[in-house]
């Protein structure tokens, strides 16, 4: 005992205490840190679990992308074709707008002809009616005689072209 520190005892006691104080105080922080540590695992083995279920989703959702896709595609094929639809139809209108301008052309210059027709009938009506007491029926029958004998008549039709 001859060998012993200073402080004796008490001081070995004392630096055992306080050494044991730090051993439990690394002990609780090791503690601790296992604890969340395990809890970390637990909740990732928990995810890992629902990882099947995720895996089939976006496997679901991947096929619904490429449903989805391929009906863009169809889409946007068919509304192509109806623009091409649309596009032949317009110039079918046009071409047919055409074709009704000129006929409306040609109705106006028919209507115009109509027109200058009636006209040119109404002044020879007119004219004729103004003309018909000078010519007698005796006139007429010269004018026939005086035809057939020159032989721009023929003899078997009467002066308005009927058979006697």
């Amino acid at each position: 005992m001859e060998n012993m520190p200073i402080w004796g005892w008490a001081g070995i006691l004392l630096a055992m205490a306080v050494a044991a104080i730090i051993a439990a105080m690394i002990k609780r922080q090791a503690d601790s840190k296992a604890r969340a540590l395990q809890e970390r695992v637990d909740s990732l083995s928990g995810e890992a679990a629902r990882l099947p279920d995720a895996i089939g989703r976006s496997d679901r959702a991947e096929k619904q992308v490429g449903e989805l896709t391929e009906s863009v595609r169809a889409g946007a094929a068919r509304e192509a074709a109806l623009g091409a639809q649309i596009e032949e139809a317009r110039l079918s209108v046009e071409r047919l707008t055409d074709t009704v301008a000129e006929r409306d052309r040609a109705l106006t210059q028919l209507r115009e002809n109509l027109d200058t027709l009636q006209r040119t009938t109404a002044t020879t009506t007119a004219n004729l009616n103004a003309n018909s007491p000078k010519l007698t029926n005796s006139d007429l029958s010269v004018t026939v005689r005086e035809r057939a004998l020159s032989g721009r008549a023929r003899p078997w039709t009467s002066c308005n072209g009927r058979r006697r």
